[in-house]
């Protein structure tokens, strides 16, 4: 089994003029890592990135985005009638919604851990033949998983990833979990990556998450500030 993996980094995927990363190469060692930056710093377009390369290789990867996938829990939900669930997602605070979408993707989660497959809920009139799997890498990726979040649903998501990295003992796998974050908490003491630079950070105190947040918010406005010259 393999302990960790590279992937190639895009290049100035938006035609702007820059990258968004500024290392050509990032190294992920399994286990969980968070994705640190200010707002707009490429934690998303990195995600897409990990995703794009892993389908290229052919290893198994289950991206989540709990906004794009409450959109579409909320347009089946119309669909199909559930006027009840439309009603309360309404209702709900962005943490909840967030809370709700995860806790429907949970069981899809394990089932990817355990077999590489992901739920296929598109209906095809000619069924292809699925791809074997032969990776044992599982690959799971989260955008923006703590928006909304408050600290007891934090530590609540932290112990969910550890009870993942415990499900893959039983399934002779090694697991990647990739989150985005915007809270110290989901950065404290996790093994973080700087997206802008590609490399390793540790947070030990919410000034040190505080003063990095502010660093990269002030490269980010430069490299706009460029990009409009």
């Amino acid at each position: 089994m393999s302990d960790n993996r590279t992937i190639t980094v895009w290049r100035d995927p938006y035609g702007a003029g820059f990258n968004t990363t500024r290392a050509k190469k990032v190294v992920f060692t399994k286990g969980t890592t968070i994705l640190v930056g200010c707002n707009g710093s490429g934690k998303t377009t990195l995600l897409q990135n990990i995703e794009d390369e892993l389908r290229k290789a052919d290893i198994p990867v289950f991206m989540h985005s709990p906004n794009t996938d409450l959109s579409k829990m909320i347009d089946r939900a119309m669909f199909e009638g559930n006027f009840g669930l439309v009603g309360a997602s309404k209702s709900m605070s962005e943490g909840e919604n967030i809370s709700l979408v995860f806790s429907q993707s949970f069981d899809a989660i394990r089932n990817f851990i355990a077999t590489g497959k992901k739920p296929n809920k598109t209906f095809k009139i000619f069924s292809e033949p699925e791809k074997e799997i032969t990776s044992n890498e599982r690959w799971i990726l989260l955008d923006a998983i703590d928006s909304g979040y408050s600290i007891d649903n934090i530590v609540q998501l932290k112990t969910i990833f550890n009870r993942m990295h415990e499900d893959v003992n039983t399934h002779n796998v090694d697991l990647y979990i990739i989150a985005s974050a915007n809270t110290y908490e989901l950065a404290q003491n996790s093994n973080c990556l700087d997206v802008m630079t590609g490399k390793n950070v540790h947070f030990d105190t919410y000034e040190e998450y505080r003063n990095f947040i502010l660093k990269t918010q002030e490269k980010k406005e430069k490299r706009y500030k460029k990009e409009t010259k």
